[in-house]
């Protein structure tokens, strides 16, 4: 584990002291998630019949608003720590780390609102993003490996990790000296098998908007499952009895099958009229 890539105690250009700098992995890997994504979503759109410009333009909007979505989600769900300190709240924005599930809500609803003001086939688009969002998602838990984030409960199976670099304790809170599950691994690996799933039915789809509907429901599935094995602390509900990004996720399961059913009787009956 690599939290920082290049530090500098003390920087000093042109006679002045900027202080410490560093290049943290987390930066680094998560920007390679983003284009990685950016990849299959413009490949799939082009294939599609998609201009150019616009599938730049609504993947600028996605990333910026995914951004803005997670770390808003961070900042409510830790809002009694915020409350007591409301000049970090700024500095929360500037933070590795934040909540997939509000940056992944904050997305979709702004890209949504440009696809419908730009007149593009909202339902297809989803299609061709969803397989590089399910990528992205696969490859930036890895930049949480790097940085300690995102840590997973104390076990003592082979495979446990041991984190030793006090700067990520510092940073997140990440035990030190003590086996965890590497939990960011675990949905690194069942994400990526999603992709793989998503890129083989996008092609083969029978209708727009099959291929989000289903990301919907094995996210859903594989992000409730993998939060018990989580040990860093990102907000209960029922007495601790749920995780927040579990509530949510029992929220996209039944929204993905209600999604999948509606969209493909809207296409037969289509087709029916035809």
């Amino acid at each position: 584990m690599y939290p920082r890539l290049f530090h500098i105690e003390s920087l000093k250009l042109f006679g002045h002291d900027f202080g410490t700098f560093s290049i943290h992995t987390y930066g680094l890997i998560f920007a390679i998630a983003f284009f990685a994504g950016f990849i299959i979503f413009y490949r799939n759109a082009r294939r599609g019949g998609i201009p150019s410009n616009k599938i730049i333009d609504l993947f600028f909007f996605i990333v910026i608003s995914g951004l803005i979505g997670s770390k808003t989600l961070h900042v409510l769900i830790e809002w009694r720590y915020y409350s007591e300190n409301p000049g970090e709240i700024l500095f929360a924005f500037f933070r590795l780390g934040g909540i997939y599930y509000g940056g992944l809500i904050l997305a979709v609803t702004v890209s949504l609102w440009l696809l419908r003001r730009w007149s593009l086939p909202i339902w297809a688009m989803t299609d061709y993003a969803a397989p590089g969002l399910a990528l992205g998602l696969s490859l930036a838990r890895w930049s949480c490996f790097s940085a300690g984030c995102c840590y997973g409960k104390v076990c003592n199976l082979p495979w446990a990790i041991v984190y030793t670099d006090t700067y990520t304790h510092q940073s997140v809170g990440t035990p030190l000296g003590i086996p965890l599950h590497p939990a960011p691994i675990y949905e690194s690996i069942a994400v990526f098998i999603i992709f793989i799933i998503l890129m083989i039915l996008e092609r083969r789809k029978s209708f727009d908007g099959q291929v989000l509907s289903l990301f919907l429901i094995l996210n859903g599935f594989e992000r409730f499952i993998i939060e018990y094995y989580r040990g860093d602390e990102r907000g209960f509900i029922f007495n601790g009895l749920l995780s927040t990004s579990q509530v949510i996720s029992l929220l996209a399961i039944p929204l993905g099958i209600i999604l999948y059913v509606y969209l493909q009787k809207k296409t037969k009956e289509k087709v029916k009229k035809k």
